[in-house]
């Protein structure tokens, strides 16, 4: 709902705590580095939950011992409560894969016509092994084909703790909204990992992550005003068996957009962001880092009827280093990108056809590279160009629904050296030329309906691969089922994912050692082969 989900780390943004009953919309918002701010250079990623007051419960029972309950509850109209729990649990597909989660939130509010207010309180806890990789050696040992669902790290484990605090307030007055959201977010993570090369390795982490987001909004005729300011302080500190370091990170941001309608029809956007950063890392010996940081976006949207559009857009976008990338190299400078895209919107009856060309400019992109002092670093890449294009299309007639989309993503070196090899013009690691879904749903009646879902990626080359010399990582498609039945309050759901029990990886490594090559080992992570999920929803209204 608008609010920063993402840390100051290398993690992925924690979404149990968000029930998918709750979850209205997702919207994909293309270039949200102005009012948004680092790492926003692709977009923004925004759910929209529900202000239900409904009550419920979900059970839900799966493959490899996977199980889970999942409560909700809300209360009130001007005065209103929320609480969200659930509890999951599941023994993996892998050796050492198992993974368990708790998880809630709580939610007190007011509102009336004009004015909003609320506190939001949410816990996560998350307990997982880590099965590691699957070894290749071509001509060779290949575990990934005898053995995939084994584990050669049966003590390697991880926990994960966030507490998040929340207030948000907005208020319309006339033309004018005026808004502000604040939030701390407390992570602390503990990882062991009981074969690291040179013995076991202990590793603890702990982030405090604190924001305040004062906004604005006007709208009036032809002309609508949006702005804000944005403070941040963020500190990490890690502790492990080798020593330990410490991270800060302060911030200072003011942004504008404006928009502009001159006549029916044609919708010009400009914005300006200006953020001012120190960074640190305690203890290092490396003086804090102070940069001013400019993101800015300019827009153009042309109706040439009323069913079809044309687009074009054209910004700059940044992204800081987290403090996990800042821990073993202090200096890291932040990531820049200029980027444009044109594109056509059509809908004609049920029809909804969008189709997009795109180019990224990355400077200084923040990546890990292995060749950097015989262990590998978080370092500064060469210059790398992203291109492309997008054609998606969805139509909705009667009891039918289909959709498509495809995507094809030139992803290169524009210059660099590497490891003593030149990389211009090769191939980034891990980025598929080719992805695309495809998806059919059919409802045999009110009560009843069949989703199915194909999903597809071509190969890409491996990470630790930037010469483009080893192995290609496979591409790989599967299939997907859901049927759902509805009957007065319960809502039974049954999904098949991965029919075919299709066996891939969906990420690779290649090794570092001895001459890179197509005879050089390398590491694959299977993914899950053919699995079942069961639901079962109670709702009382």
């Amino acid at each position: 709902d608008g609010l920063p989900l993402n840390t100051n780390d290398l993690s992925s943004p924690l979404l149990s705590t968000i029930a998918l009953d709750r979850i209205e919309r997702i919207e994909i918002v293309r270039g949200g580095s102005v009012a948004w701010g680092g790492g926003a250079t692709g977009g923004v990623i925004n759910i929209i939950t529900r202000k239900d007051n409904g009550v419920g419960a979900t059970a839900v029972a799966g493959s490899h011992g996977t199980r889970g309950i999942v409560l909700g509850a809300g209360v009130g109209d001007a005065y209103t409560l929320r609480l969200d729990g659930q509890d999951g649990r599941s023994d993996g597909n892998r050796g050492n894969d198992y993974s368990r989660t708790h998880s809630g939130e709580a939610q007190a509010g007011w509102h009336d016509s004009d004015t909003h207010l609320s506190v939001d309180v949410a816990r996560d806890q998350r307990f997982q092994g880590f099965p590691g990789p699957r070894r290749v050696t071509p001509g060779g040992q290949n575990e990934f084909s005898t053995d995939p669902w084994g584990t050669d790290t049966p003590l390697d484990h991880g926990e994960l703790d966030e507490t998040r605090y929340t207030v948000r307030g907005d208020s319309k007055l006339g033309d004018l909204r005026l808004a502000l959201d604040a939030s701390q977010r407390d992570k602390h993570t503990d990882s062991f990992f009981g074969d690291y090369g040179f013995g076991s390795y202990d590793d603890t982490r702990v982030i405090r992550d604190k924001r305040i987001s004062p906004h604005v909004a006007w709208q009036g005729g032809m002309v609508d005003v949006a702005g804000g300011f944005d403070w941040r302080h963020d500190k990490a500190t890690d502790v492990n068996t080798y020593g330990g370091s410490a991270s800060t990170l302060n911030t200072r941001a003011e942004w504008l957009e404006l928009g502009l309608t001159p006549v029916a029809g044609t919708r010009l956007t400009a914005g300006e962001r200006a953020e001012r950063v120190t960074q640190g890392a305690p203890g290092s010996g490396t003086p804090d880092i102070s940069n001013t940081l400019h993101a800015w976006q300019l827009g153009l949207r042309q109706i040439v009827t009323g069913d079809f559009s044309i687009y074009t857009r054209a910004g700059q976008s940044y992204r800081l280093p987290n403090s996990d990338e800042l821990a073993a190299n202090a200096s890291l400078r932040p990531q820049t990108a200029h980027d444009v895209e044109l594109g056509v919107d059509a809908r004609i009856a049920g029809s909804h056809l969008r189709a997009a060309l795109f180019r990224i400019d990355l400077n200084d992109e923040i990546a890990f590279q292995p060749y950097v002092n015989g262990f590998g670093n978080n370092i500064n890449l060469a210059p790398t160009r992203h291109q492309g294009g997008e054609l998606s299309w969805d139509d909705h007639a009667g009891p039918f629904d289909v959709g498509a989309n495809l995507t094809w993503l030139d992803a290169t070196f524009r210059s660099g050296n590497y490891g003593g090899y030149d990389v211009t013009g090769k191939r980034v690691p891990l980025v598929p030329a080719v992805q695309g879904n495809l998806q059919l749903g059919y409802a045999f009646s009110q009560a009843d309906r069949v989703d199915l879902q194909w999903h597809a990626q071509g190969r890409s080359r491996m990470d630790n691969d930037e010469a483009n010399q080893a192995n290609w990582l496979s591409g790989w498609g599967t299939v997907d089922v859901k049927l759902t039945h509805t009957q007065g309050p319960f809502r039974l759901s049954l999904i098949g994912r991965n029919l075919s029990d299709r066996r891939y990886a969906s990420y690779g490594i290649v090794s570092t050692a001895g001459t890179l090559g197509t005879s050089s080992p390398y590491s694959l992570y299977p993914e899950m082969g053919r699995n079942w999920l069961a639901t079962l929803t109670y709702t009382f209204r």
